[in-house]
């Protein structure tokens, strides 16, 4: 991971969720530059929400189990 990725993370666990524009503000960096880190990220992060509204978190570990987990919906006729 890159320093910047690094300083993103830090930034993420200490402040908690935040939305690009919060990041971009706090470490001195372009949108672009913002995005191509939270891809390099990857399953280290979560993100929540849609368009203007999406923020970043640090993705954290279910007991034994990895912080991604898939999510399934079953209705009430088992489909």
């Amino acid at each position: 991971m890159s320093p910047k990725g690094k300083d993103v993370l830090a930034l993420l666990t200490t402040r908690g969720g935040l939305p690009s524009s919060s990041i971009q503000e706090a470490l001195k960096l372009s949108q672009p530059t913002v995005s191509r880190i939270l891809s390099e990220i990857g399953d280290e992060i979560v993100v929540l929400g849609r368009g203007k509204s999406t923020q970043y978190a640090v993705a954290h570990a279910i007991g034994t189990f990895p912080a991604q987990q898939p999510l399934w919906h079953i209705d009430q006729s088992g489909a």
